[in-house]
């Protein structure tokens, strides 16, 4: 995430609404994401475990965070987006996907 310019301002951020893995901004774009792995091909594709029951809680968790800090509603679009973490070879790979709304 560093190396594309954005900067954390959270990590596992949690509300009475649900917790995000990490809130990153990058311009005028706030970012909210929910982090998935796995260590292998046989437990299936992190990205199957983004359901749309995860994303309405990251929604909800997302509008809690912007409540708390409304100096964000103001000049930031904010996206959803996921990460996924492959162990599959020696190298972890990491992709990010953003979630459309």
């Amino acid at each position: 995430m560093l190396e594309r310019g954005y900067e954390i301002l959270a990590r596992r951020y949690r509300n009475r609404f649900g917790e995000i893995d990490l809130v990153a901004k990058r311009n005028d774009v706030l970012l909210f994401i929910e982090v998935k792995s796995r260590s292998g091909p046989e437990f299936g594709d992190p990205l199957q475990a983004v359901t749309p029951r995860k994303i309405a809680h990251l929604r909800k968790a997302a509008c809690g965070f912007l409540l708390e800090y409304p100096d964000y509603q103001k000049n930031y679009y904010w996206e959803l987006a996921a990460i996924a973490v492959r162990h599959y070879e020696e190298l972890p790979k990491l992709e990010l996907v953003k979630i459309l709304l």
